[in-house]
């Protein structure tokens, strides 16, 4: 029986070695340059995505400023849609009306926007109204308010006010609403200047029973031309002119009172009123005149003119041809 004989292996040649060799580094190569591609096209592919993102950041920006133009223009309509009717533009009804939900992080920057449009196109812009207090509330009470901190800031509330240059507030340039006819429109405009002076003259606060006499004498205790008294006195209060105040006597008996709120204050301002009380008396006025008017609405008295003639001066000195509704010129050739 035959031992099978196990042959060893037998050792590789020279050859053998460098062919072994040299195939390694042929692989050795191949996988660098497959690698060295890999790499390059990988940074080709982030070179795109970053010259995708720059246009995709410069679309965003386009469309966030077209965005905010949208909106200014948008917010402009709805504030002279609202002046239209007089009724107070609340920050929180542009929120929701205007802004929505998407956008009211962007309100300070559509607001500003929209200002601008206004003063350029329609010289006019949007002011906040001041504070509502209450009358009753006494001095004590308010200070207490400031001290807790407690007392509010900003009414958050606005309306339109005119701020184009004094020669152009002219009746031809800036006439009354058509609506429902200019006769109706300049007799309320009137009506509610002459309340908020009655008011006003009488330290801030009339009593129902004093506003009815001083306006029997104007023959418009019961009616106006607007309509009955009462009515024209309620709108009043709604749009922010007047407000009325209702409180208890000693025998529980309600007392009524009215005094200008918010809008009043704002429109109707004391310079307003001076010029118009000025305008009724006319030129022949009584001794003192000026004096007692700058002490009951806290203006400067008039200025005299070289003729004997008075010009109407703002809290500065200043001609007051804007707050008036009449430019210099006007006041000349009324001269």
């Amino acid at each position: 029986m035959k031992v099978p004989t196990c042959h060893p292996k037998m050792p590789a040649t020279q050859n053998q070695k460098n062919r072994r060799r040299t195939l390694g580094n042929e692989a050795q190569v191949e996988r660098t340059s497959r690698r060295r591609i890999q790499d390059e096209e990988e940074d080709e592919d982030e070179d795109d995505i970053e010259e995708s993102d720059d246009e995709d950041r410069m679309d965003v920006d386009r469309q966030g400023d077209d965005n905010i133009s949208a909106l200014s223009k948008t917010l402009v309509r709805y504030a002279l849609s609202n002046e239209h009717a007089r009724r107070p533009i609340r920050r929180e009804g542009i929120k929701n009306d205007v802004l929505g939900l998407n956008n009211s992080r962007r309100f300070k920057e559509v607001f500003n926007r929209a200002q601008d449009e206004l003063r350029h196109w329609f010289g006019m812009e949007l002011v906040e109204l001041p504070v509502k207090e209450r009358e009753q509330q006494t001095t004590a009470e308010r200070r207490k308010k400031i001290k807790a901190g407690t007392q509010q800031k900003s009414s958050n509330t606005y309306i339109l006010k005119y701020r184009t240059p004094a020669k152009y507030l002219q009746a031809p340039i800036i006439a009354p609403a058509k609506a429902p006819t200019a006769e109706l429109e300049s007799s309320y405009v009137g009506f509610y200047h002459v309340v908020i002076a009655l008011i006003t003259l009488s330290g801030g606060q009339l009593t129902q029973a004093k506003l009815e006499r001083f306006l029997a004498r104007l023959n418009a205790k019961e009616y106006t031309p607007m309509g009955r008294t009462a009515e024209v006195l309620d709108k009043m209060r709604r749009q922010g002119y007047v407000e009325r105040v209702v409180t208890k006597d000693a025998s529980q008996d309600d007392q009524i009172s009215w005094t200008v709120a918010s809008r009043g204050r704002e429109e109707v301002t004391p310079n307003v009123l001076a010029n118009m009380i000025r305008e009724i008396w006319g030129p022949n006025k009584p001794p003192e005149f000026e004096q007692k008017l700058a002490a009951s609405l806290g203006v400067k008295p008039e200025a005299q003119g070289e003729n004997g003639q008075s010009k109407a001066s703002d809290a500065n000195g200043r001609p007051d041809a804007q707050e008036n509704g009449m430019s210099q010129e006007e006041d000349e050739d009324d001269e």
